[in-house]
């Protein structure tokens, strides 16, 4: 059990190169719901953060005309993986993909219009400090979108239960709260396997969010 725990939290070797496809079906309700939240435009410069699949970032490519798309995933194998499958995309520098975690993200300041995340919000280890980073690259008022399994619907499943970090979705608005975004929209979804939220949040500008300091 504790080597399935550790390919989920981070796969590598022939299982971590079977997983990506694998959760590429797994989570197709989720992907539906995140895509539709994003309203890709022509110009957008978007980010995922834990690709996995990769099946997300080669839905909104051939959207983003004019802009960027890039991804970032802590696991090797992982990555390797989506360079293979999207490979034309990488080479065409239309689209980056890096290994990195969350809370050190390998980009510049305000570089991004939006950044998403499926089901990879629970596999961060210090929360605050990724959601710190992920206001650091996006522009003022920049989209955030996240998208979490609820942890009731893991409490029935050990397996993954032990091998993830559950949060609510009030937790989640809170350390966004606190990193400088506002929380624009939130629901709830369930696909016949789970319930999953979907939270999204804006980057306020810096007056805004002085003016809310100050009050």
């Amino acid at each position: 059990m504790r080597f399935i725990q550790r390919q989920l939290r981070r796969p590598s070797g022939l299982i971590g190169g079977l997983l990506p496809s694998l959760w590429n079906r797994w989570n197709r309700e989720l992907h539906k719901v995140a895509f539709q939240a994003l309203d890709i435009q022509s110009d957008d410069r978007v980010l995922e953060i834990g690709f996995g699949g990769g099946s997300l970032l080669k839905r909104i490519l051939p959207m983003v005309q004019n802009g960027y798309v890039a991804g970032v995933d802590h696991s090797l194998a992982v990555c390797q993986y989506c360079h293979k499958r999207l490979r034309k995309a990488v080479h065409s520098r239309k689209m980056g993909l890096a290994q990195s975690s969350a809370e050190n993200l390998p980009f510049g300041p305000e570089c991004f219009s939006k950044v998403f995340s499926v089901n990879s919000v629970f596999f961060w280890p210090e929360i605050p400090q990724a959601f710190q980073e992920i206001a650091r690259i996006l522009k003022p008022g920049g989209r955030h979108i996240l998208i979490f399994t609820d942890p009731e619907s893991l409490k029935d499943r050990p397996v993954l239960k032990d091998a993830l970090t559950p949060i609510a979705s009030s937790e989640v608005r809170d350390r966004l709260s606190e990193s400088g975004f506002q929380v624009i929209r939130q629901s709830e979804h369930g696909d016949g396997h789970r319930w999953f939220h979907l939270v999204a949040a804006q980057k306020m500008n810096s007056n805004l969010l002085k003016e809310i300091e100050d009050a």
